[in-house]
């Protein structure tokens, strides 16, 4: 149990800690209000710039790396975010319309067979169909009752894999009223995100830099995304604003089919490596109930000077009654 001070028992070292005091949830909810001010659902634009802050060129994708690294269509789409924030989890899903690649780049870049790039990241025609990614971020409240979240995995163009850097670091926290600002650090690579709401909370203007670090060298951005976003009240709206961009953009069937809908708590966007699993949560200090109990807990412990004070009262009475009982004999 949590220490308590009783007339009988030593003071609590820990009670003006609020970490060790029951009372206080490390729900997200109630760590800072700004940190519950993005739930809900979004909708907005984006744009892609290089190091140099123009807009960036598309580049042939990876196959079987996309949609991670390069992105072979326009630097400029639409973008769909849908933000669940229950307890102590931050569950993030989100889609990216991506428009098609000018012509200029497909010339450039025909597909050759053999080769590991593709001018397409799905089943369209280069020039011709945009296409659509997703990806899922999330992040949980500790049992530190701080208004700090910690990063857990993510998924999609956000895959990230803890596992793979012993020194991974993510982490977010409120920046003022209106602001959260997100690092994340995984092997050479550096990123900040800021997130700037409007003073109603119904507008987010998100700034994502990413850079890279070498050994003996000063950080290097490498790309910057920007998106402009908002609120979205009503569900069905939203996903008939997704179809409507997805026809827009001339996104294939299949790409619609698989990435037109949106998950339910608990579900990944996108099921790869990033898509946590309960050890992922815990390990990362998700204060949830289903990863334990807190470790912040100090016990009552009786004082030594009311133990002696009570051993001496009962040996007292004990001497008396048997004092009484001898001379009773008597």
């Amino acid at each position: 149990m949590l220490c308590e001070e009783k007339w009988w028992s030593n003071p609590c070292d820990n009670k003006n800690d609020g970490r060790y005091n029951d009372d206080i949830s490390p729900d997200i909810s109630n760590l800072n209000p700004i940190l519950f001010k993005a739930h809900g659902l979004w909708k907005g634009s984006y744009e892609v710039y290089d190091e140099n802050f123009n807009p960036a060129e598309p580049s042939p994708a990876i196959i079987g790396l996309y949609p991670v690294g390069p992105t072979p269509y326009a630097p400029i789409g639409e973008v769909f975010f849908n933000i669940t924030i229950a307890g102590t989890r931050w569950e993030q899903h989100d889609i990216y319309v991506l428009g098609p690649a000018p012509q200029s780049f497909c010339d450039a870049n025909p597909n050759i067979p053999g080769r590991p790039f593709s001018n397409v990241g799905d089943d369209g025609v280069c020039g011709e169909n945009g296409s659509a990614v997703v990806a899922d971020a999330f992040k949980t409240s500790t049992h530190e009752k701080n208004d700090i979240l910690i990063g857990v995995s993510g998924t999609g163009r956000y895959l990230v894999d803890p596992s793979a850097d012993p020194n991974f670091a993510w982490t977010m926290i409120p920046s003022g009223a209106e602001q959260l600002v997100e690092a994340l650090s995984i092997n050479n690579s550096r990123a900040v995100y800021a997130y700037t709401f409007s003073p109603s909370f119904n507008q987010l203007t998100l700034d994502f830099t990413r850079y890279v670090i070498e050994p003996e060298k000063s950080p290097e951005m490498r790309n910057r995304l920007v998106l402009k976003l908002e609120r979205v009240e009503d569900e069905s709206a939203w996903l008939e604003s997704i179809e409507d961009s997805m026809i827009k953009h001339k996104v294939t069937a299949n790409t619609m089919a698989t990435y037109g809908t949106v998950p339910t708590t608990g579900q990944c966007a996108k099921n790869d490596v990033g898509c946590p699993t309960l050890e992922m949560w815990c390990d990362s200090g998700d204060a949830s109930p289903l990863c334990g109990p807190t470790p912040y807990i100090e016990e009552t412990t009786v004082n030594a000077g009311v133990v002696a004070g009570i051993t001496v009262a009962v040996a007292a009475v004990v001497i008396a009654a048997v004092a009484y009982f001898m001379q009773a004999l008597h």
